[in-house]
Parts: structure tokens; sequence; C-alpha cells
């Protein structure tokens, strides 16, 4: 029989182990559900199913069918009825399917706008070093004021650029998120931007 502590100490170790598991999140996976949660046509496909679901049958005509060597008596209604349900579910999936399809298209675009942002941030840098650079060799007398010039303009629209990528991206989620969250944007932005930010470019 374990003591008390080798049980403790057991779970302890468990807990370690299974931990980085559970605190690995997917936030491309949490932002689907969220999307699919707040889709007025999923809503409204839903709502179909469990109304023909619900629904009582009006006719009562029975009919005779052949299932699995037997002679079974099924009410015409019924049948009807199931076989709304069935198509009232096919509408729904199709519902489903399309919008978590146009939903990740989105999520594909912005995507594209974050790496951009990130590859015109990255350039700052370089265009600033060659300002520097050739700062020093204006002040030395090798080149003219007019190619210094040339090289703080490449800077300054270097900085402008990404000022502007980031903004078209920011823009974008923002309107990705108020489009398919609903009322849960906010929280769907934030799972849009993380997906994002963990996505290599």
């Amino acid at each position: 029989m374990r003591s008390a502590r080798t049980e403790a100490a057991r779970r302890w170790a468990l807990a370690l182990v299974l931990a980085p598991a559970a605190a690995v999140a997917d936030p491309l996976e949490d932002a689907q559900v969220l999307v699919l949660s707040a889709s007025p046509l999923v809503a409204v496909r839903a709502e179909e199913v469990q109304a023909v679901d619900r629904a009582e049958p009006w006719e009562v005509k029975a009919q005779i069918v052949h299932v699995n060597g037997k002679n079974t008596e099924i009410s015409t209604a019924e049948r009807d009825r199931l076989k709304e349900v069935a198509q009232a579910k096919v509408r729904l999936e199709t519902a489903r399917r399309d919008v978590v399809k146009d939903f990740l298209a989105e999520v594909q675009a912005l995507g594209e706008r974050r790496s951009k942002a990130l590859l015109a941030a990255e350039m700052i840098p370089f265009y600033q070093d060659q300002l520097a650079y050739h700062k020093k060799l204006e002040q030395a007398g090798e080149i003219d004021a007019p190619v210094l010039w040339e090289f703080a303009k490449q800077a300054q629209e270097a900085k402008h650029g990404a000022r502007q990528a980031e903004v078209e991206y920011q823009t974008a989620l923002d309107r990705t998120a108020r489009q398919y969250g609903g009322s849960q944007w906010q929280k769907l932005k934030a799972l849009l931007d993380a997906y994002a930010k963990q996505t290599k470019p």
C-alpha cells in the first residue's frame, strides 16, 4: 500500500508532466469554436433542426415497409419528419463548414498582413544603419549632403511603411473580429492576435 507521502509525490510528478500539455492552447481552434457559436447563420440552421425535430406529425396514415426481412408499419408523417430532420442537419453542417471556410480565409489574410508588418519593422534598423554610416561619410567630406538626404529619406520611409503596415494589420484584425465574433468580438480579436503572433511568417 502506498504511503500518503508517496502518493502525494506521484501526483505532484504527474502534474508536472501534464501541466505543459494542458497549458498549450490552440488559439485558432478556440477561435473557430467561438465563431461557430456566434454565427447567426449557424444559429438559424440549428433552430431549424430543433423545430423540425419537435414538430408533431399531422398525418396518421401508416405504410408497410420491408426492413431486415420483416414487414414494419411506419407512419408516413413520421417518415417525412425524419427525412426533414436529416435534411435540416445537412443544412446545418453545410452552414458550419461554410462559416469556418470563410473565417479561415480571413485568418490567412490576417497572417499575410502580420508578416508584412513584421518584415517592414525588421527593415527599419537596416535603413537606420545606412543613414548613420553615410552621416559619417558626409561629415568626413566624402559624400555631398544631397546623397545623405536620400538615405535619410529612405530611413523615414521605412519607419512610415512599418507604421502603416501595422495599422493595416490592426484594422483588419478588428474588422474580422467584429464580423465573426458577435458580442464576443473582443475575445475573438485576442485569440486571432495570439495566433498570428505565435505563427512564424
